[in-house]
C-alpha cells in the first residue's frame, strides 16, 4: 500500500516540471478518486490507473 503511495507521488513529482501549476491543480482531484478507488479495487485496476495517469500528464 505504502509503495503504491510513493508511485503515485514519484509520478506526480516527476511531471510537476512539465505541467504548469493550474493544470496540476485541475489534476489532483484525480489523486484522490485513485486512493478512494485503491480500497475497493484491485492491484492490477490500480496499476492501469496509474499508467493512464502517466500518459494523461505526458498528453497534457
Amino acid at each position: 500500500m505504502w509503495y503504491y503511495f510513493y508511485i503515485l507521488y514519484s509520478t506526480f513529482l516527476s511531471q510537476v516540471e512539465i505541467v504548469s501549476s493550474r493544470q496540476v491543480l485541475r489534476c489532483l482531484p484525480i489523486f484522490y478518486v485513485i486512493i478512494i478507488l485503491d480500497v475497493f479495487k484491485g492491484r492490477l485496476f490500480r496499476l492501469y490507473i496509474v499508467t493512464s495517469l502517466r500518459a494523461s500528464f505526458l498528453l497534457l
